[in-house]
């Protein structure tokens, strides 16, 4: 008789199958770009994220053209995603040229499944689901998006406030008026009274996609604390660059793409957060 082994392996299928894609999309676009950037599975995701993308634009296109009856639903439905292929197929070339012009070492599959990826339900879910608003606020990519890079929600405290109050919102709730001195003083994300200090910024001070080293640079407008984290794009922090005062003027921080807990991380996008008596900065970060 057959001897079963002590430790079976589960066949690969399950694990590459559709399923697990839709759950990455969703959940950990980070691994997904760290699994294409390495080169894993990247056939089934191919396929995958183009099938995502085909039958949301037919939902799509027949969600549009229903006002117009059932022949243009089905019309519409047709040709977006056409559309859609026809545009990936004239942009895409000249795309994929950019990036070896700019030292991109990726190979046209695994640029075509990270544009693939990056477009696969991100633009109906917007980076993923939430089961709370406090979980979006929790987001650093939602936090800083339109904001110029300034994260107005750092503090716990006040993405708690602003979760209860948007939560509270019904069709009782009275318009209120905002005060024009307050709502500049909220954009500009900083201290009314420190503003014409001078400007707080935060940029790499190399190439981005960045290498085995990122160079990171700011500027503060006066001496005063600061804060430079590193985040995932879920919002996890993964490694504190700076902590402690610093002087007016600019600064620069190197990170070896070693993490706190002493992984080294992997290719794909992280998040720079700088937090200062002048405000806050987010920038993103794309590792090869």
């Amino acid at each position: 008789m057959a001897s079963v082994p002590d430790n079976p392996v589960a066949p690969r299928s399950a694990d590459s199958g559709f399923g697990r894609f839709l759950a990455l999309i969703l959940s950990d676009r980070e691994r997904f770009f760290a699994e294409v950037a390495e080169g894993e599975g990247l056939p089934a995701k191919l396929v995958h994220a183009l099938f995502t993308l085909l039958v949301l634009c037919a939902l799509y296109g027949a969600a549009a053209g229903a006002y117009a009856g059932p022949a243009q639903a089905l019309s519409a439905a047709i040709k977006l995603p056409l559309l859609f292929l026809g545009t990936l197929a004239i942009c895409f070339p000249g795309f994929f040229v950019i990036q070896v012009l700019v030292g991109s070492r990726l190979r046209l599959p695994q640029v075509l499944a990270l544009v693939l990826g990056a477009h696969g339900l991100a633009p109906f879910l917007h980076n993923g689901s939430a089961a709370s608003v406090l979980d979006v606020l929790a987001n650093v990519a939602h936090r800083s998006a339109g904001t110029g890079g300034v994260d107005k929600l750092a503090e716990t405290r006040d993405r708690e406030r602003l979760a209860r109050f948007v939560e509270s919102i019904d069709a009782r709730t009275e318009p209120f008026p905002i005060p024009g001195a307050a709502a500049t003083a909220l954009a500009l994300g900083e201290n009314p009274a420190l503003a014409s200090a001078g400007r707080l910024e935060l940029a790499l001070a190399g190439a981005n996609p960045a290498g085995a080293v990122a160079r990171l640079r700011f500027v503060l407008p006066g001496r005063g604390r600061v804060s430079l984290e590193l985040f995932d794009v879920q919002g996890r922090r993964l490694a504190t660059l700076a902590d402690g005062v610093a002087e007016a003027g600019a600064h620069e921080v190197r990170w070896n793409g070693v993490l706190e807990s002493g992984a080294r991380a992997r290719a794909g996008v992280y998040l720079a957060r700088l937090r200062s008596d002048y405000g806050a900065r987010v920038l993103r970060i794309v590792r090869e």
